[in-house]
């Protein structure tokens, strides 16, 4: 797996889990926005990761329809992915975002 905890996403370092989140998700929605079409499985892997800390079952759930857009563009035509990555995009960064304001985690310009 792939957690990145948010070095340069977040203000200094993650003083809770639920910041490691954050950081964690925001990288992943950054990584969509280079050519994730060509690396769906890995992101399956490094997004599931994500929710390995905090309150698992949550992230777990407010993630499922952006893993099944991963899932669901496995084998797509390009333009499917691409459209799926975009929806999956708003999905990961929103909750990331909600997740942020609900513990007052502080984003970096980068983060935000």
């Amino acid at each position: 797996n792939n957690f990145f905890s948010g070095e340069g996403i977040l203000v200094g370092k993650p003083k809770s889990e639920a910041a490691q989140v954050v950081g964690c998700l925001l990288d992943k929605g950054e990584a969509v926005t280079e050519g994730a079409w060509t690396f769906l499985n890995d992101l399956k892997v490094d997004m599931s990761a994500c929710c390995l800390k905090g309150n698992s079952e949550s992230c777990i759930a407010k993630l499922q329809p952006a893993y099944q857009l991963l899932v669901d563009s496995t084998g797509a035509e390009l333009q499917t992915q691409k459209q799926n990555l975009a929806r999956l995009f708003t999905i990961v960064t929103k909750y990331a975002r909600d997740l942020a304001r609900e513990h007052k985690v502080k984003l970096t310009a980068w983060g935000k």
